[in-house]
């Protein structure tokens, strides 16, 4: 018999499924971007040079806070359910997933609540009045942004890359593009 590489089928497959897998999040991706850069183009548009100014700084903000409140939970529930996943130890996979969406949805409560708490400071020291009411509504997203978070990353522990790229790189930057729109139609 030859020393040559012998492929078994079940690594084919495999080798199959994870370039599947690679190529719809790369296209989902690609796709996610542009979209993102649609978002941000029309919204530079509707708030202008000043009012774009206080969205990125409240986003920038927001961002701080939830790496703040991530506990590293996004990757410990990937690393934890992928591998109970393995070991085909569904029990401990839902515990790991619901387990990480509660802390994660405990630390964000408490993470936007010091958002809220920083808002006028925050206001007062970039010298951005019109932070001190959008700050506050970054902070109500910080929990839906935290159990997204944990969902993107259970999706991705299961194997489900279709169902991850819909959500996490297609439906978040459209929905935020449908919702500018939106507002932009009633006059905001």
């Amino acid at each position: 018999m030859s020393k040559g590489r012998v492929v078994s089928a079940r690594g084919a497959s495999e080798s199959a499924e994870l370039l599947k897998g690679a190529g719809v999040v790369f296209s989902g991706h690609l796709a996610g971007r542009a979209l993102s850069f649609f978002y941000h183009l029309l919204l530079a548009r509707f708030l202008g040079p000043m009012g774009y100014g206080v969205f990125l700084l409240s986003l920038a903000l927001f961002t701080f806070a939830a790496q703040l409140t991530d506990l590293g939970l996004r990757a410990g529930v990937l690393r934890e359910s992928a591998t109970a996943r393995g070991r085909g130890e569904w029990g401990t996979v839902k515990g790991t997933i619901i387990g990480g969406a509660l802390l994660a949805l405990g630390a964000s409560l408490l993470g936007a609540a010091g958002l809220v708490a920083v808002t006028r400071p925050a206001a007062a020291w970039f010298k951005a009045p019109d932070l001190a009411w959008l700050l506050p509504l970054f902070a109500l997203s910080l929990p839906f942004a935290a159990l997204g978070t944990i969902s993107v990353s259970s999706l991705q522990a299961l194997r489900r890359m279709g169902a991850l790229t819909v959500i996490q790189y297609l439906l978040d930057p459209g929905l935020r593009i449908v919702a500018l729109i939106g507002l932009a139609l009633l006059g905001w």
